[in-house]
């Protein structure tokens, strides 16, 4: 293992050359024979040798995530789809590490512009959870050996995840707890003349629920409390959020069939599900990270 220089011994090198400088053996001085102006030495230019950046990969407003993290990351990536057997082309896989670490890289910033910052305390806490983890210093050495990095690029890599972290947390919290959503159930008919005479059924005075139960036997058509921007066809979601309790819709085409969709209830506030709730965490993320790119300075230098 490399060690610096001990800075306390510097300062005994940079002392003994000054005394040494000052003994009494050290040559006099020459004298200037008086009535001679002595020419005035000028001072000679000192060149200033500027260090040659480290090839970025890509600058995010300012920020470079160099070349070698993004081939590294590559390099990881690529390994976890072969070991899971899944194959994804050169192209898509350099797209999908170059997107990710604009992300963090756009969510850290945002984090340290937040108040979050991810000291060496806090890095070394996280570092020292994992070697117990894993079973010891050894076993953490070999495991970035293992997953190419060097102690220092993890460091870097484990600071920049935090405070991408910490932002993801705080557009999950932003989600909070409970929302405006509504109770529904749908009948689901895959072609539309099984839904238009359901739907004249409907109008005729038949129960909602026992039509539904009989294109759904299982769950009877039950969509349950869902908020908006749950559900996956946008299409009924909109229908039932225009819906007073008790009403149904029209016939709504979706590429899963055609719908008609009944509100049983309406809540202002209403608890969410765990799961509503991650997936509303996971649209709060996405729309922030569209907004983000579009106001930020993003130049991508890989290939």
């Amino acid at each position: 293992m490399r060690t610096k220089t001990p800075f306390f011994w510097l300062l005994i090198l940079g002392a003994a050359l000054l005394m040494g400088a000052c003994t009494p053996n050290a040559e006099p001085a020459p004298t200037v024979p008086a009535g001679d102006t002595p020419i005035p030495t000028l001072p000679q230019p000192t060149s200033t040798v500027t260090p040659t950046p480290e090839p970025a990969a890509v600058v995010v407003n300012g920020e470079r995530v160099t070349l070698a993290e993004f081939e590294e990351e590559l390099a990881r990536f690529t390994a976890a789809q072969e070991a899971l057997g899944q194959t994804v082309s050169a192209d898509a896989a350099r797209e999908r590490v170059l997107n990710e670490l604009i992300e963090q890289t756009l969510m850290a910033q945002a984090a340290v512009e937040g108040g979050f910052q991810a000291n060496e305390a806090q890095v070394t806490a996280r570092i020292d959870a994992l070697a117990a983890k894993l079973g010891g210093a050894d076993a953490l050495r070999a495991w970035w050996e293992r997953n190419g990095y060097t102690e220092d690029s993890f460091r870097r890599a484990l600071a920049r995840q935090m405070a991408a972290a910490w932002q993801r947390e705080q557009l999950a919290a932003s989600v909070g707890k409970n929302v405006e959503q509504v109770h529904a159930r749908q009948i689901l008919a895959y072609q539309r003349e099984n839904a238009e005479k359901a739907l004249e059924e409907l109008r005729a005075g038949a129960d909602f629920a026992t039509i539904a139960a009989r294109f759904d036997p299982q769950t009877g058509g039950e969509l349950g409390w869902f908020p908006r921007g749950y559900l996956l066809q946008p299409a009924v979601e909109e229908a039932a959020f225009s819906l007073e309790p008790m009403s149904y819709s029209e016939i709504i085409e979706t590429p899963l069939g055609f719908h008609i969709v009944q509100v049983l209830e309406r809540g202002a506030s209403h608890a969410l599900t765990p799961d509503a709730r991650l997936r509303l965490a996971e649209e709060a993320v996405a729309k922030w990270l569209k907004e983000a790119r579009a106001k930020s300075a993003i130049e991508v230098l890989t290939p």
